[in-house]
């Protein structure tokens, strides 16, 4: 990886393996085995580190890695907003609770996002609120699914929501989206 983005002719190509480089150490799963290391590299992974353990499954690091300027590292937090939800972590869920708008919002603006890295934590995170909790989210998921002013696309990953939740919800989830309308 390292070899391609120092020494690929094309940019886009460079900046991918950058991309692919960066969401490899968000999981922690990239070791610099080139026998030449590279400055590049080793400030990228030491701000990385310096800055937080992005191993650390707390709601403060899902919040900082939520509002990171890098694409995968926003993903990494919406994971561990999903690995924070499943486990009921008490300190998230009392956050949801207070901070419903705002965070809704933020995890819905990922769920638009042209990225399926992005898109797809999104639907997951969306997925662990829905089964978690039900009567608030469902609802709104039905809504959105049902507004005709949201792109295909849009109204596509609400779907695959829906879908999601219904298979673990069963039949429950059609009482929540008619008694949305």
């Amino acid at each position: 990886m390292v070899w391609i983005k120092e020494h690929h002719f094309s940019s886009e190509i460079r900046q991918l393996a950058e991309e692919l480089s960066i969401a490899f150490i968000t999981f922690g799963a990239i070791k610099d085995v080139s026998s030449k290391p590279t400055i590049k590299s080793n400030l990228l992974i030491e701000e990385i580190d310096s800055e937080r353990n992005l191993r650390d499954e707390t709601y403060e690091n899902a919040i900082a890695c939520l509002y990171d300027a890098s694409l995968p590292i926003r993903a990494h937090g919406l994971i561990l907003f999903r690995r924070l939800i499943e486990r009921s972590d008490a300190k998230t869920l009392q956050n949801f609770s207070l901070n419903q708008k705002e965070l809704f919002d933020r995890f819905q603006e990922h769920l638009h996002a042209d990225d399926s890295y992005e898109y797809l934590a999104a639907i997951n995170v969306f997925h662990a609120l829905a089964n978690h909790y039900t009567d608030i989210i469902l609802p709104i998921l039905c809504q959105e699914y049902q507004n005709v002013n949201r792109k295909l696309e849009d109204r596509l990953k609400v779907g695959e929501i829906l879908v999601k939740t219904s298979r673990v919800l069963g039949n429950v989830h059609e009482f929540l989206c008619h008694f949305s309308l």
